[in-house]
Order: C-alpha cells, then sequence, then structure tokens
C-alpha cells in the first residue's frame, strides 16, 4: 500500500521543528512537534475517509465480470 504523503501543514511543522532544534529553542520545538503529529493525524483523516469512501463504491459495483 503506498504511503500517504505529507500535507502542507506537515511539512511546515516539519521544518518549523528543525528549525526551532537547530538554534536550541526546545520549547518551540515542542510545540512544532504537537502541531506536526495534530497535521498528520488530520491527514491520516482524510486518507481514511477517501479509503472508505473507496471500499463502499467497491462493495456497490461487485467483483468484476
Amino acid at each position: 500500500m503506498p504511503r500517504v504523503k505529507m500535507s502542507a501543514a506537515e511539512w511546515s511543522a516539519k521544518g518549523r521543528q528543525a528549525v526551532a532544534l537547530r538554534y536550541g529553542r526546545t520549547e518551540d520545538a515542542h510545540r512544532a512537534s504537537v502541531e506536526l503529529l495534530r497535521a498528520r493525524a488530520e491527514t491520516l483523516t482524510a486518507e481514511a475517509a477517501r479509503l472508505r469512501t473507496e471500499a463502499e463504491e467497491l462493495e456497490e459495483t461487485g467483483p468484476a465480470a
């Protein structure tokens, strides 16, 4: 199964986290980590909804002839 691509929000949070860690700003890095996890959860929720819809459509069409 292909991996879910990172959303723009995830990339942004990951970049902020890297910069904060590079300059030793642990509070900012922590906030960016939390933001990254929330963005990842949102991306996965959207992907799960898409997959549920795809499964329902396959159920409706039945097996390929």
